[in-house]
């Protein structure tokens, strides 16, 4: 592999675009994200059993 430089970039690329799935922004943002779906999962919580009583 390390003889056949097209084979070289192609991977360097893969790997590369891989990678910027994991910067910091990516990140944050998918927490966010995360932390926005479980609070409106426990307010949806809270509203019912407040409801059903």
């Amino acid at each position: 592999m390390l003889d056949n430089p097209s084979s070289l970039r192609r991977l360097r690329s893969g790997a590369l675009t891989h990678a910027s799935r994991f910067g910091w922004d990516v990140t944050a943002a998918s927490t966010l994200e995360i932390y926005a779906e479980a609070c409106e999962r426990r307010r949806a919580e809270l509203l019912e059993a407040v409801t059903c009583r």
